[in-house]
């Protein structure tokens, strides 16, 4: 993702630092950084302390997650849709979170490791702005 032509990881990374700093959180939850996209953002030696590496199936109804103020969830949503979002979401003060428009039939970024994706449409969700803003009416006060 870090390919001149594809560029994600260098937009995931200043957009995740400016969640970061954008509210006035003292506890955080990052959800989906599989490929560590934005993870860069962290001091993580200033977290050395309270940092806590979790493996959940968020679409298990029954995970429990620890206390945040603040959940963070970029290039997620597209892959647990929004009911399970929501019900990630419930009792958090801010949530933040980046999602892919498709223009077009392919929602992979064109690369010459474009085949390791093959199979990632079967959980994939295609996004619309508007649904996903009134999913999370339902649970958290929307700051647009």
């Amino acid at each position: 993702m870090k390919l001149d032509s594809v560029m994600q990881l260098q937009a995931m990374n200043a957009m995740m630092k400016e969640q970061f700093n954008q509210f006035a959180a003292k506890t955080a939850m990052v959800l989906g950084v599989a490929g560590g996209n934005g993870l860069s953002a962290l001091r993580y030696i200033d977290l050395k302390d309270v940092l806590e590496y979790l493996c959940v199936d968020l679409t298990d109804e029954n995970v429990e997650l620890p206390h945040a103020e603040l959940v963070i969830a970029n290039l997620l949503i597209e892959y647990i849709g929004y009911k399970c979002f929501q019900h990630v979401i419930q009792q958090i003060k801010y949530v933040s979170c980046v999602i892919q428009i498709n223009m077009d039939d392919s929602f992979v970024s064109d690369s010459p490791y474009l085949h390791v994706f093959d199979g990632l449409n079967t959980v994939h969700h295609q996004m619309q702005e508007d649904k996903l803003i009134d999913t999370m009416r339902v649970v958290v006060v929307l700051i647009i």
